[in-house]
Formats: structure tokens, C-alpha cells, sequence
């Protein structure tokens, strides 16, 4: 019996990198500083800067979306969900907020809410692989590996060089019945990373299958 295996870690770094391009080329020195604290995983002073910046800026999207983030690595979902429910109830397109609501959604066992707001995540933002990943994966433990092929397959092309990507896709192929495409997708994984050891897992586990 295959024993399938997949990645359910959103990368927070992701949504970080991209709020860096809000600003300038120079942020302003307290999120300059807030940036490079929630990089390095220091996610409480990360709050703490966030909330400075803030301060004088209280209308900024960016900036309370960024301290929903690091509220999340320090496991204070009830706050995070407040500080997202304000920047959508100012901006309701705004993908990244959404996509942190879907890992709060997640965290808290809510799949289907997850899966709603990944989907307003990709509608928002539809060339993001990372949002395309987390829908993706979000519909495999929904059991609808079906449904999970499209936006798996969309995150590969346009980030192809994700191991944890390109394993998902390969779990959705393989529970749709797709060996040959999920031996592809998992060796693509492994010729990135060979000691992916979920890829090479689930390798292994579809070639005992069918052996």
C-alpha cells in the first residue's frame, strides 16, 4: 500500500521578500530592521518592530500584513486573524493577506476555510507559485487529488525549480493514478535536492507499488 508524502509548510520567508519591494530600494530604518528580524526567524522582536513601524503609519496594509506574519511564527493566530480581517476589510484583493489567512486557516484544522481563502490568494494574485503550492495541497488533504493537479502543475512551471513543489504535484498524480507522471514529478524533485527524503519516499513507495 503506498504510504504518500507531501509538504504542508507554508514559506513565510516567501511573503517577506516580497513585502521588501513595497518600499523604495531604502525602507525606512524601523523596517529595514523589521525585515531583517523576521528573515533571521527572530519573529517576537519582529512583532515588537513591526508594531513601531505601524505606529507611525497605521494605515499601511504592508506593514500590518507583515506584522500578521510574524504574529503567526509566534503562534498569536487570534491576533493575526484580527490584523488580516482589517488590512482586507481596507483591501480585499490583497493576496498575501489572504494567503496568511489560509495558513491561520490551516494551522487551525479549517481546510475548507483554508481552501477558500488560498483560492482568493490565487485569483488575486494568479502567478504566484507559492499561493498556486498551497492551494494545491490544501485540495490533496481535501482528497480532491483530481482538483489539485492543475494549480500543483501551474506552481511548477512557473517556479521550476522547487523540490517541494514538484513532490506535491507528483503525490497528485499518484493518487489519480498518473505513475509514469508522478515518477517524473518525484525524480525532477530528487535531481533537485537528492537528499529530499520526502521525494525519495514517495519514489520509492510508488516503485514498490508497482513492482
Amino acid at each position: 500500500m503506498m504510504t504518500l508524502r507531501w509538504t504542508l509548510t507554508l514559506l513565510a520567508l516567501v511573503g517577506v521578500v516580497a513585502m521588501a519591494t513595497t518600499w523604495a530600494q531604502t525602507p525606512p530604518a524601523p523596517v529595514a530592521e523589521a525585515l531583517r528580524a523576521q528573515q533571521a526567524g527572530d519573529s517576537v522582536r519582529a512583532v515588537t518592530l513591526w508594531e513601531q513601524a505601524l505606529a507611525d503609519d497605521p494605515e499601511s496594509t504592508a506593514l500590518r500584513t507583515n506584522l500578521a506574519r510574524a504574529l503567526i511564527e509566534t503562534g498569536d493566530l487570534p491576533r493575526a486573524r484580527q490584523e488580516l480581517a482589517t488590512v482586507l476589510e481596507a483591501e480585499p484583493e490583497r493576496a498575501s493577506a489572504w494567503n496568511l489567512l489560509g495558513r491561520i486557516e490551516r494551522l487551525e484544522d479549517n481546510l475548507e476555510a483554508a481552501l477558500e481563502a488560498f483560492r482568493h490568494a490565487v485569483d488575486s494574485a494568479p502567478d504566484q507559485a507559492w499561493y498556486l503550492n498551497n492551494l494545491g495541497y490544501t485540495l490533496l488533504d481535501l482528497d480532491r487529488p483530481q482538483e489539485a493537479l492543475a494549480p500543483l502543475g501551474r506552481a511548477v512551471e512557473l517556479d521550476a525549480g522547487q523540490v517541494v513543489m514538484w513532490n506535491n504535484l507528483g503525490v497528485a498524480r499518484m493518487r489519480v493514478g498518473d505513475f509514469d507522471g508522478a515518477r517524473e514529478a518525484f525524480e525532477t524533485a530528487l535531481s533537485i535536492n537528492p537528499d529530499h527524503s520526502r521525494a525519495r519516499q514517495n519514489l520509492e513507495s510508488l516503485q514498490g507499488d508497482r513492482d
